[in-house]
């Protein structure tokens, strides 16, 4: 398929999730990971924050928590916006980024990744990395395709990303998002959450330098 019909080509193969058939989960997802998503709250529209909780609560994966990171650069009329939704909903989080210390209620087996406000995520997107990791629980890091959205809906930039490779990735730091860390490997590489919000790409690349390169997956689907 030649690139310009990509849209074509996307919708000419998407379709709803099944779960009552191919689709149906094949671990127990009370035993998988949860996955605790860190945003920063400063960029971005309430719009855009609305976007991306619709998102996360459209997940048939539903152990996830959002951590919005609050900062100089949050907006009253934001952080007000973001109050309102997790009145009602006891996934999303709050955290000062001044606090820069380590987040409780986080178990060493979860996995933790940034997203930013205005971002989506398939609504199996979860499903499909907890579907993963119970085939492999020992990776430590786990990725996933990514792609864009113009203003009118149409897909039209994806990154379709090699399978790991250390050398590869020396030349070309294509891990991206979505990236989902192990959380006690986040805490074992001497850095924490906050390195990741700081500098994501750095930070990926400094715990994926000395972890085992068959800890690293890859889920080879446009999640993100």
């Amino acid at each position: 398929t030649v690139f310009a019909r990509y849209w074509d080509w996307h919708g000419r193969f998407s379709r709803p999730l099944e779960l009552e058939d191919i689709d149906r989960p094949r671990a127990d997802w009370s035993h998988t990971p949860a996955f605790h998503l860190f945003m920063p709250l400063g960029d971005g529209s309430t719009d855009d924050l609305l976007a991306t909780l619709d998102s996360l609560r459209a997940q048939v994966y539903r152990r996830w928590f959002l951590h919005a990171v609050t900062g100089e650069r949050t907006t009253p009329a934001l952080l007000e916006a973001y109050r309102e939704q997790a009145r009602g909903d006891e996934r999303l989080l709050e955290v000062s980024g001044g606090e820069r210390r380590a987040r409780p209620g986080i178990a060493g087996e979860d996995r933790v990744a940034v997203i930013s406000c205005g971002d989506l995520l398939q609504d199996y997107a979860l499903a499909a990395f907890a579907e993963a990791l119970a085939e492999t629980p020992t990776v430590s890091l786990i990725y996933s395709d990514e792609d864009a959205i113009a203003p009118n809906g149409v897909w039209h930039t994806p990154v379709l990303k090699p399978d790991w490779s250390p050398v590869f990735f020396q030349a070309v730091p294509y891990l991206g998002r979505l990236a989902c860390l192990r959380h006690d490997t986040l805490t074992m590489g001497g850095v924490d959450i906050f390195d990741l919000l700081d500098d994501e790409r750095a930070t990926l690349g400094r715990i994926v330098a000395g972890i085992d390169p068959k800890s690293v997956g890859h889920v080879r689907r446009i999640l993100y």
